[in-house]
């Protein structure tokens, strides 16, 4: 009851919202969805925060890079790579080994912004910043890597082919 209760006043955020949109569509613990969405979202938030020019935001990133790498000098992406590297060096399961890339990234997304948890987020992400990072969580393209961009809250994405057609070589459909 109080694990309940702590949690109905805390301040979450975007990862923790995607992770309880997602926990009902894949068989995966809400834990390991939440921590490998973590750096999407850090990362997705210091975009957001320079567009908007969030320094406040920024500061706090660049706060989090220093504690968690425990140095002064950092550049604000170094926590990311900290958070990144921790979760692979503990081997939690991708989120595409959960299936992930057979989500409606527009579902998740809408019924995220219906969630409480992702009030608490540092600042708002809109629909098309949380399908992005759905879509960067996303690795199951095998034929070739995913672009994608946010501008001026659209998504784009471009899928790249990989050097095959640039040697010349047909794709397979």
């Amino acid at each position: 009851m109080l694990g309940g209760m702590a949690i109905t006043n805390a301040k979450l955020g975007a990862a923790h919202g995607l992770a309880s949109a997602l926990g009902g569509k894949l068989d995966a613990p809400h834990s390991v969805i939440t921590a490998r969405l973590a750096p999407y979202v850090m990362r997705e938030n210091i975009n957001a925060a320079k567009q908007e020019k969030r320094h406040d935001i920024m500061q706090r990133y660049y706060r989090i890079s220093q504690i968690l790498t425990k140095r002064k000098n950092v550049n604000i992406e170094d926590g990311i790579l900290w958070v990144q590297m921790m979760l692979d060096k503990l081997k939690l399961p991708t989120l595409a080994q959960f299936g992930v890339c057979t989500t409606s990234f527009e579902q998740v997304a809408q019924d995220t912004l219906r969630s409480q948890a992702i009030k608490g987020n540092p600042l708002p992400l809109t629909h098309a910043r949380l399908v992005y990072i759905l879509r960067q969580v996303c690795s199951c393209d095998e034929v070739g890597k995913a672009r994608v961009e946010v501008v001026a809250d659209e998504v784009k994405m471009q899928v790249i082919e990989e050097d095959i057609l640039a040697q010349g070589s047909e794709l397979n459909p």
